[in-house]
């Protein structure tokens, strides 16, 4: 799963993986928005955790809510 919108998380994700991981600096980059090889997106927190939640054996990542 991955935010199809835009967004500070998808930043600070990318921007981690980035750091650990050359091939993901260069085949993927960081930013608020990439463009993720594989997967399904979901817009907003909202709609990663709904379709995170009814996907058997998904991985996510979303913010927890303050």
């Amino acid at each position: 799963m991955y935010r199809s919108d835009g967004s500070g998380d998808t930043y600070a994700f990318t921007n981690y993986l980035s750091k650990i991981s050359p091939a993901w600096r260069s085949e993927v980059g960081f930013a608020t928005s990439v463009g993720f090889k594989a997967g399904v997106g979901a817009k907003g927190n909202a709609g990663i955790t709904a379709t995170v939640t009814k996907t058997p054996g998904a991985i996510g990542y979303s913010r927890p809510r303050t």
